[in-house]
């Protein structure tokens, strides 16, 4: 914990995320739905990114070059709410990220859903996600899986078989590079059908904006990665902030994993870590009344 920021003032503004970089770009926005509990301690931000260390590559298993929320986690400001807080659903779908719930599992429900029970997956996940969101094509079921407890990112990269730290996600057929088809990509619906609460953790800025921002379209040829450049644009803007969204068993996030750098966490829960993911085109359903 870095003894220098403890005691800072909460009221940073967006000029101060990006340093003394004149950046002009639109937040992505937080939609909170109110079957959710309460937003305080919901929603929380880091001091920026840092680098992995030594250590971490060697005794974790990080590549070299992964970038980490720089902890500790504090609650938002009021100026801070105001720019990442939507009290309505936003109607952009590639720059918005949505926390909603289903009733949480039971343990007699998720031993049938592990276990591979007939119909309990379709019973207890799948049709109550169904009741809150609309889903249309393309869907891709990824289902069940689980991380170890106290992981700070979860996602291992497929090639180098190591933890990838916060990252964009490349799992529709596009070209890494195509901001247009980033913009349109499918979304995620990530569900915590878990013993205990866990992470999602990402940036408030889009692809596009993070590519306007290092304007790439003049140097096109230092980006030809992905990784390279969604790592070389946390190292220019250290200080923007990763936002930490706390999912309790039930809770489901909807967000363009595709679009947004992110990741999931398991760290500090307890228990049995699962999670149920549909990537499609999702969107919360209006509520009845309102």
């Amino acid at each position: 914990m870095r003894s220098d920021i403890e005691g800072a003032a909460l009221d940073v503004t967006r000029a101060h995320w990006f340093g003394d970089h004149h950046v002009s770009c639109s937040l992505v926005q937080i939609y909170v739905d109110p079957r959710c509990a309460s937003l305080d301690e919901r929603i929380q931000l880091s001091f920026g990114t840092r680098e992995v260390t030594a250590e971490e590559v060697n005794a974790l298993n990080y590549e070299p070059g992964a970038r980490l929320p720089l902890e500790p986690w504090r609650p938002l400001s009021a100026n801070e709410r105001s720019l990442l807080i939507s009290k309505h659903v936003p109607p952009t779908r590639e720059r918005s990220v949505v926390l909603s719930r289903i009733p949480a599992l039971s343990k007699n429900a998720r031993e049938a859903v592990i276990g591979g029970e007939s119909g309990a997956v379709r019973e207890e996940i799948v049709r109550p996600l169904t009741e809150i969101c609309e889903f249309d094509e393309p869907l891709h079921v990824i289902g069940l899986s689980h991380r170890a407890r106290g992981l700070k990112t979860a996602t291992i990269d497929n090639l180098s078989g190591k933890y990838a730290g916060l990252h964009i996600d490349s799992w529709d057929d596009h070209d890494d590079h195509d901001i247009a088809l980033r913009e349109q990509a499918t979304n995620r619906i990530s569900l915590n059908a878990g013993e205990s609460h866990r992470y999602f953790l990402f940036l408030p800025v889009t692809f596009a904006d993070m590519h306007r921002i290092l304007g790439t379209d003049a140097q096109p040829e230092r980006y030809q990665s992905l990784k390279y450049l969604e790592r070389n644009f946390m190292a220019n803007f250290p200080e923007l902030p990763v936002v930490r969204c706390k999912l309790l068993p039930g809770d489901c996030y909807i967000a363009p994993t595709e679009n947004v750098v992110h990741d999931g966490s398991t760290e500090d829960g307890e228990g049995l870590d699962l999670q149920f993911v549909v990537r499609g085109f999702i969107n919360l359903k209006a509520r009845q009344g309102g």
